[in-house]
């Protein structure tokens, strides 16, 4: 809507956060587009309606409903996954583009309506917002629906409220040969496209095809320096349609074929893949890799012929990078990302592992290993969920032990807090403690874990993290502050 008017209804309607967001078509209509290859998944021939502004998809489901156990099920099934990834939709399924178009858009004002409800429509065990129209049901499921929901021009539309016709029934009942010469030639064939006896075609959204590169030799490449900056022209290439497609490169495959191949007739051709951390694409950083892998490789057989083709794409992240003097000591995500890919380019996929943090109460559990390369990236994992005594939430030590040390303690005052600890055949006096701070685990879990754990300060100025497993009542020393 235009600014102006939306500010007077956020005036009127006393609104105290505004968020305004500028109309953009490109975007909407590239959105859409991305939205119909996602839905590839539902029908292999998915496209969007024709027009400059489009909001609507649609699917050519035909043969698709046997395997999704029934179109009720198909349209259960794409409504539940489009709102999982946060879109809110309405379905229609017909016999035809125009009648699932005006059930998908009309029927719940028609619904709505106490006068006018659609018949011949299965609505039974169907979400909210999905409408399916039987076969043969077409005429009796459209005819409540107003003349709108025909996609008729709104000149078309305006003149028909002018002459008290607002349902489809009632344009039905207007003499057919009358009609072209009084509203034009576009409502008998939006009417015809609706009932299906017109043809209706749409164009669907083909995928994009990754981004590849070639190269057939006469003869066998035998030089390394040649065929090293052979791939790298290769790799170039690769690259710039990567960019021109508004994506980095994640894994780039490479095949070939050699002279023993063409000899023997075989079908495996020699093969291998350079996969990045992050979305990539600076081409020295790629090329550093890919002379790094070089130096692994031995050729049985001089190559002939070479091909790579990025396998996995995703969008660049863009970041400032830290400015002059503002004390940043940490090392910058794409540094410690071109690291990481060298060091697996040289030692192999299966050398080089992360620390992945994940949602486990107990602390030694709190941690797994991954691969560095080539695991999609995902988000940190929550913390686990404590209760903590007062100032002791969010307390970690740096260094846990591989296993928790067993010790015993002295406890004094009503809450039991140390006053000494025996440790390492020592007896430590503590001058400062911290705690309790319990963790406990579900009852589901086979291993159950139920501690309180305390920070000691010893008289040496060492810092402990003790607990307590209140099932046994025993102590152990479990980390170390530095």
């Amino acid at each position: 809507m235009p600014l102006a008017e939306a500010a007077a209804l956020l005036e009127a309607r006393r609104f105290r956060e505004v968020c305004l967001v500028e109309h953009d078509p490109q975007a909407d209509r590239a959105a859409l587009r991305a939205l119909a290859a996602w839905c590839g998944r539902f029908s292999p021939r998915v496209g969007l309606e024709p027009g400059l502004h489009p909001e609507t998809l649609y699917f050519d489901v035909t043969g698709c409903g046997p395997v999704f156990h029934g179109e009720a099920a198909f349209l259960r099934q794409v409504l539940r996954e489009l709102t999982g990834c946060g879109r809110l939709a309405r379905a229609g399924l017909a016999d035809s583009i125009g009648a699932a178009w005006a059930v998908a858009h009309a029927a719940p004002l028609a619904m709505a309506c106490e006068t006018a409800q659609p018949v011949g429509m299965v609505s039974g065990d169907l979400p909210p917002a999905a409408f399916l129209i039987p076969a043969g049901k077409t005429r009796a499921a459209l005819g409540a629906l107003p003349v709108a929901a025909l996609r008729l021009p709104p000149a078309s539309v305006a003149t028909l409220a002018e002459l008290g016709v607002h349902r489809i029934e009632e344009l039905l009942n207007l003499p057919r040969s009358e009609l072209p010469s009084r509203l034009g030639v576009a409502v008998l064939e939006r009417w015809d496209q609706a009932l299906g006896s017109r043809a209706e075609l749409f164009e669907p959204v083909r995928p994009l095809a990754p981004p590849q590169a070639e190269w057939n030799g006469e003869h066998p490449l035998t030089d390394g320096q040649a065929l090293e900056r052979l791939l790298a022209d290769l790799v170039e290439s690769v690259v710039d349609q990567a960019r021109r497609l508004g994506q980095g490169v994640l894994r780039l495959a490479f095949r070939f074929q050699t002279t023993e191949q063409v000899q023997t007739d075989e079908q495996a051709a020699p093969r291998w893949t350079l996969e990045f951390v992050r979305p990539c694409l600076a081409l020295p950083h790629i090329l550093s890799v890919l002379r790094l892998r070089l130096e692994r490789l031995t050729w049985a057989a001089p190559p002939t012929a070479a091909w790579v083709r990025a396998t996995q794409m995703a969008p660049c992240e863009w970041r400032q990078t830290a400015l002059p003097g503002d004390g940043e000591t940490t090392v910058p995500p794409r540094e410690m990302a071109g690291l990481l890919d060298r060091l697996t380019s040289r030692l192999g996929r299966h050398a080089v592992l992360t620390v992945q943090l994940c949602a486990d109460p107990a602390p030694e559990r709190a941690q797994r290993f991954q691969l560095a390369v080539g695991v999609p990236a995902a988000a940190d994992a929550p913390g686990p969920v404590v209760a903590a005594g007062a100032g002791a939430v969010g307390r970690r030590p740096l260094r846990l032990m591989t296993s928790p040390c067993r010790a015993r303690a002295t406890l004094a005052g009503p809450q039991e807090i140390p006053t000494c600890i025996w440790w390492e055949n020592h007896v430590h006096a503590v001058r400062r403690a911290w705690g309790p701070e319990r963790i406990e685990s579900g009852w589901w879990r086979a291993a159950s874990v139920c501690r309180d754990y305390y920070r000691l300060e010893l008289h040496t100025g060492q810092r402990l993290w003790v607990f307590r497993h209140l099932e046994t009542q025993e102590w152990f020393i479990h980390g170390r502050f530095d």
